[in-house]
């Protein structure tokens, strides 16, 4: 950029200021995205954060998606609202770590957004993106998600990647809230288990639940485990109800609040939700 040397001493000095600081700014930010970058890849609930990159008027988050064991990339592209929410979720929690606050603050402050770019990790050429502009970007940091929010997110994103087989005769089909309780729902083929025999042995699929929700409390990392503090801190419950495909009954193994934080307490965590 050239100066115009007529300027008046004061208005010159000005520019100078204005042009220092702009530069400021961008080497922060640069410092940022490298720090961002040295900690990637970083697995995330919606998939792989696996580069950060800097334009001029928005900060980059490229995303793998491992569609065998996730969801596929056409399934995300239709909710990208849902996606938007999750992430707002994250950039909530990342402000406690005051490098990222500041991070997150800088980008709001400099009227630059925030690109969401999601891949295949098989085939980059499956992708699409999500824009968050500046004035939306700020919002999400101002406007705290409340737990009902977060409960609901978790179950629409849990909903994208269903039916989704688990053995030889469980689908699961759905997730919902309901009578205080999160229900995940799933399908029997009668064909190789009958609900009979179900009945017979839901002491042992109750155990072995059991035993699946201590695992996931007493890891502190997991995001399993934080959503069901979320739902213990609001009151409910956690039902899994199995359907037979042919005899249409049905088998519900619930697991009251009181019964989850003791699960919680017996595992010697108390993150907060």
């Amino acid at each position: 950029m050239r100066l115009n040397l007529n300027l008046r001493p004061a208005a010159a000095a000005a520019i100078l200021i204005v042009l220092t600081a702009l530069t400021s700014c961008t080497s922060k930010m640069q410092q940022y995205v490298d720090a961002a970058n040295d900690e990637c890849p970083v697995n995330f609930v919606t998939g792989i954060l696996t580069s950060v990159e800097l334009n001029d008027k928005a900060v980059v988050f490229n995303i793998e998606v491992n569609e065998k064991e996730l969801t596929t990339i056409e399934n995300l592209k239709k909710n990208p609202n849902m996606l938007k929410q999750m992430w707002k979720m994250l950039f909530i929690e990342e402000k406690e770590t005051p490098s990222k606050k500041d991070f997150l603050n800088l980008i709001a402050s400099q009227g630059m957004g925030v690109r969401l770019n999601y891949m295949s990790i098989d085939n980059h050429a499956k992708n699409f993106s999500i824009n968050i502009g500046n004035s939306e970007f700020k919002s999400m940091l101002k406007n705290p998600v409340t737990i009902d929010e977060q409960i609901q997110t978790q179950v629409d994103f849990s909903k994208v990647s269903l039916p989704q087989q688990l053995d030889s005769a469980t689908t699961m089909v759905d997730t919902k809230i309901e009578d205080g309780f999160i229900i995940y729902i799933y399908d029997i083929d009668e064909q190789r288990l009958t609900m009979s025999e179900m009945e017979t042995k839901q002491h042992v699929y109750r155990d072995n639940i059991s035993t699946l929700i201590n695992n996931v409390f007493a890891d502190p990392s997991s995001p399993v485990g934080d959503f069901f503090r979320m739902i213990g801190k609001k009151g409910w419950g956690v039902r899994y109800s199995y359907k037979g495909n042919t005899s249409g009954k049905v088998l519900n193994i619930d697991f009251t609040c009181d019964q989850l934080k003791h699960m919680e307490t017996q595992n010697n965590f108390t993150g907060n939700p």
